[in-house]
């Protein structure tokens, strides 16, 4: 066994303790939950059986492979129930059945009292969703562009005037007219006329059209139509501030 000292960085926390099933996630047990928890910014912990399988476990590994964020731990909690009851007691501390696995939780600055529970789909990107909602870091999202997602985090910045945001909004307009692949051309087109809304009717327009959105999605649609919306939510959401997270955490 080896042994945790408090002073070991995250980093060598997940040398030390990365899952042997798989490496994007870290294997938590009653010992060291609490412990590891407490080094990271954010935990998203999947409470399942010992040896997960299926679509699920598969959408949150994908969730896992591209959460590279050193303030982030993915990490997993296998439950038995019988045998030697391994890590029963976390599972009941948390009021967690064995008939609702998997169960993610997320706990933000080390506070494993106040877990928050994902009520959604398991889906990678709305998995990603509720993860960069929750705790404001960033998780790359289907159909967003990074160069781009750059610009619309400068663009929601409190301290910039609405002189920085035309400039930007240029500077988005050039960029995709540089763009020689056809679809990263229509995704840039998305981002301009977001800047366009946010410049003609306030950063209340992220929130309003996430919502319209949301339920649009829902409605009879092609599997094409209905994730092209989903993208364009994704992009929204890289408009979403830390303080309009904070303000709206009833949505997710």
């Amino acid at each position: 066994m080896v042994c945790i000292s408090h002073t070991l960085t995250p980093l060598v926390f997940l040398l030390l303790i990365t899952s042997q099933v798989d490496s994007s996630t870290v294997l938590l047990d009653s010992i060291t939950f609490d412990k590891i928890i407490a080094k990271f910014k954010t935990a998203v912990i999947k409470f399942d059986i010992p040896y997960p399988y299926g679509e699920k476990h598969e959408e949150f590994q994908k969730v896992a492979k591209l959460a590279t964020n050193s303030d982030l731990l993915m990490a997993e909690v296998g439950v038995n129930e019988f045998a030697d009851k391994q890590n029963l007691d976390l599972a009941k501390r948390f009021a967690i059945i064995r008939d609702d696995f998997p169960v993610l939780l997320l706990f933000n600055n080390g506070n494993v009292e106040n877990g928050i529970r994902y009520n959604g789909h398991y889906i990678a990107d709305d998995i990603k969703r509720f993860v960069r909602y929750h705790s404001g870091i960033k998780i790359p999202l289907n159909m967003c562009l990074e160069e781009l997602d750059v610009f619309a985090e400068q663009f929601m910045d409190q301290t910039i005037t609405n002189e920085n945001r035309l400039e930007l909004l240029e500077q988005t307009k050039q960029q995709m007219k540089q763009m020689t692949n056809e679809e990263h051309h229509k995704l840039a087109q998305i981002y301009v006329q977001i800047m366009e809304k946010i410049l003609q009717n306030g950063n209340v327009f992220i929130q309003n059209e996430i919502q319209r959105l949301n339920g649009i999605v829902l409605q009879k649609m092609t599997n094409e139509k209905r994730d092209q919306i989903k993208g364009k939510i994704n992009i929204l959401f890289s408009f979403v501030t830390t303080e309009q997270q904070s303000q709206q955490k009833s949505e997710l």
